[in-house]
């Protein structure tokens, strides 16, 4: 799929909502903040869970190991979500989305 391909499709699909790509630098306490996972308190740890829609239920050291280990190994780390309802998303810049979703949708065809 060319990029301008990718374009008409998002075009195409203005009638149904555009997923929003969230960072980390777009949700507070989405970052490890080149912190290692084993620095942060638990409110922390919880909170960048929460930031990447995985349970936050355990102790602290079952935290650790299971789910932020797992995560960062797998590299979904970097898929961030709103755990706050949304408030975050809405205030992402338009046109910054359309181009990250050209290219996302480039990334996948």
């Amino acid at each position: 799929m060319t990029a301008n391909e990718a374009f008409k499709d998002v075009n195409r699909s203005k009638n149904k909502p555009l997923p929003t790509i969230l960072t980390e630098d777009d949700v507070p306490g989405a970052s490890l903040e080149g912190r290692k996972p084993e620095q942060l308190k638990n409110d922390e740890l919880k909170r960048w869970l929460r930031c990447r829609g995985a349970s936050v239920s355990g102790t602290r050291v079952q935290l650790l190991e299971r789910p932020i280990k797992d995560y960062i190994s797998s590299g979904l780390h970097m898929k961030v979500t709103d755990p706050d309802g949304g408030i975050h998303s809405t205030g992402k810049n338009n046109s910054k989305v359309l181009a990250m979703n050209v290219m996302t949708r480039l990334k996948l065809a």
